[in-house]
């Protein structure tokens, strides 16, 4: 299952998150976009779902040693953008300089978007939603069950037009694609006629459109930064304390003890996860 199959590189910028989850919540979202795209859907109720999402990531670029250009970026690519530097070059900036304007300007390409994984055990759904997508050509988007015979590529795959996936649809709503995988064949989402207001990523902000003529409610199952993720809240230690102002995702808990205690074992901070999950450990509190 590739949403987008490209080298990645998240060293610079950009992160990737991944969760299964059974909130309420999102398992009605879920249920709600499938009504009426499949015959089958009808009975259709999630109990799980795993998200994963590539929140702004890179492209891994390279050049070899041998002075080859490494397989993301072509000597075409790197012609191409000189190119466009043509105007930088005659105003007297040195050939040293205007490569690396290409490399920087190579460097800060990002793609965001995500996958949805929803089963009730027997019955399985993929959604494939995409943000922004500036990097990629020739990606391969779609599913392979590696038994020779179970197999499809979203329309675009593996050609210079991959890079527009986040135009294209299968169910009607831009940057969204739905399929059923749990049958002998990939089974691909029929066209939606209804209006729809579509909430997708912009720069780590959900930002609504309003598209003319549909009516379904649809957004992405996490925000770049995944406000439905709740890790709980956290006990105090014997003989000390742990202090948090939230239990969202990315907040911080940190553990004191008592005077005449120290900390022993576990972590000192921890942090909210998108798993739902608080890193680390609890400590204890040790008599000095």
């Amino acid at each position: 299952m590739a949403p987008f199959w490209g080298d990645v590189d998240i060293t610079r910028f950009g992160s990737i998150f991944y969760r299964e989850t059974s909130n309420a919540t999102l398992l009605q979202r879920a249920q709600d976009q499938l009504q009426g795209l499949f015959p089958s859907s009808g009975n259709f109720t999630p109990t799980t779902l795993f998200i994963a999402t590539w929140d702004r990531v890179a492209e891994f670029v390279s050049i070899s040693n041998r002075g080859e250009p490494h397989d993301q970026v072509s000597a075409d690519m790197i012609v191409g953008l000189l190119m466009k530097q043509w105007v930088a070059l005659v105003n007297g900036l040195l050939n040293v300089a205007a490569s690396n304007i290409v490399m920087h300007t190579l460097l800060l390409q990002a793609n965001t978007f995500q996958v949805v994984i929803a089963t009730d055990g027997q019955q399985t759904f993929v959604f494939f939603i995409y943000g922004d997508i500036e990097w990629g050509e020739d990606a391969n988007i779609g599913f392979d069950a590696g038994d020779g015979v179970r197999s499809f590529m979203v329309p675009g795959a593996l050609t210079n037009q991959s890079v527009n996936v986040e135009d294209g649809s299968n169910v009607d709503v831009r940057g969204l694609y739905i399929y059923q995988v749990d049958l002998p064949s990939i089974l691909d989402g029929e066209k939606l006629k209804r209006s729809v207001i579509l909430e997708k990523f912009t720069d780590n902000v959900l930002v609504a459109y309003q598209l003319v003529a549909r009516c379904l409610s649809l957004c992405c199952f996490d925000s770049a930064v995944p406000s439905m993720v709740d890790c709980g809240s956290l006990d105090d230690p014997d003989n000390g304390q742990v202090e948090f102002s939230s239990t969202k995702f990315g907040s911080t808990a940190n553990y004191t003890c008592n005077q005449g205690y120290i900390l022993s074992n576990g972590n000192s901070t921890r942090t909210c996860q998108a798993n739902e999950e608080w890193s680390g450990d609890p400590p204890s509190c040790e008599c000095m």
